[in-house]
Formats: structure tokens, sequence, C-alpha cells
């Protein structure tokens, strides 16, 4: 029998006083029991990172 995916949710709220940005966002990673836990954190840091980068200026 396969192992099920181990579902992590986060939220995380930015803020740019300087460009006048403010946002929330909620994630959902799922990740398989094989992968570890800091390629899941690396996965999240990575999608916020290029939201806040990508973010209207």
């Amino acid at each position: 029998m396969a192992l099920k995916a181990i579902i992590h949710k986060a939220g995380v709220s930015f803020s740019d006083l300087d460009r006048n940005i403010y946002a929330d966002h909620e994630l959902t990673l799922a990740r398989h029991p094989s992968e570890t836990e800091e390629r899941g954190d690396c996965a999240g840091a990575a999608f916020w990172r290029r939201r806040w980068l990508n973010a209207p200026q």
C-alpha cells in the first residue's frame, strides 16, 4: 500500500510601506513521505519570494 502525502498549510503577510504594498497569502503544500521537511520549507519560501518580487511597483 502506498504512503499518502502529508499536507502542510501555511500563511504569510507581507507589507512594504515604501511601495504601499500589502499582501496576505495562504499556501497548501503536499509533501511525499520520502521528501524531507527542509525541501517543503524551501518550496514554500521560493513561492513567497517569487510572488513578493513580482509584486507591482
